[in-house]
């Protein structure tokens, strides 16, 4: 418990990947994700320096009274029609690469490898996306849940026995079965040992990345994004 408390503690010193693997820690257990919220309601954290997927894992915790404490301190939810046509600028803006991949740390690599190769292989490769053009990359990272291809699909499972896990299907036999989490954790288990299995219909990259980024780190991101692998 105590080392789940450091992370709370000193959070903001934390290098931004380091915070992105640590938010599964903060989020499984209910009175350190009650003591993180607490921290932003006292304002002694800012959400820009919180990972969306944490913010959303506390907006929809299991335990009532995170999620209250969710709905008190987190800003409320806003369409992400709404939020794409806010941040319409950051098409038109000048970025520059440097700060895009300085971006991308922030708030992509826990899902996503840089064009570097830093990062964790979660989500679909850059290359793959990067292609698709600024307007539909700036669609894809605020409406995440709009279009996720089927081996990108989020799935939860609860067990008979331990905490439930949620990540990506990496393989699957008669037997058992692997699955990649945040922060690149990966966990096989025999299919006995599990009591439910759901498809979430969703993608693991959270809403809510206006939350982290401002639409001149978007602009920059996007500019990183569609830029070639090497300069």
């Amino acid at each position: 418990m105590k080392d789940v408390t450091f992370l709370v503690d000193h959070f903001t010193t934390l290098p931004d990947a380091t915070k992105a693997i640590a938010a599964s820690r903060i989020l499984a257990n209910a009175n350190t994700s009650e003591q993180f919220m607490n921290a932003i309601i006292e304002e002694k954290l800012t959400l820009a320096e919180v990972p969306a997927s944490l913010i959303d894992g506390l907006r929809n915790h299991k335990v009532d009274k995170v999620k209250s404490l969710a709905q008190q301190g987190l800003p409320p939810v806003v369409l992400r029609a709404d939020v794409v046509t806010q941040y319409q600028p950051a098409l038109a803006g000048e970025g520059d690469r440097e700060r895009g991949r300085v971006a991308f740390m922030k708030a992509c690599l826990v899902c996503h490898e840089s064009h570097e190769g830093e990062g964790i292989a979660l989500g679909p490769p850059i290359a793959t996306v990067a292609t698709a053009g600024k307007d539909s990359l700036l669609g894809n990272i605020l409406d995440p849940n709009k279009e996720v291809a089927p081996q990108f699909q989020a799935y939860s499972f609860e067990f008979h026995n331990g905490p439930p896990a949620v990540g990506i299907i990496l393989s699957e036999n008669a037997n058992e079965t692997t699955v990649r989490m945040p922060g690149g954790i990966e966990k096989t288990f025999p299919r006995s040992a599990v009591a439910s299995m759901k498809g979430l219909g969703q993608s693991l990259m959270p809403e809510g990345l206006e939350n982290t980024l401002s639409v001149q780190e978007m602009t920059d991101l996007l500019v990183y994004l569609t830029s070639p692998k090497s300069e």
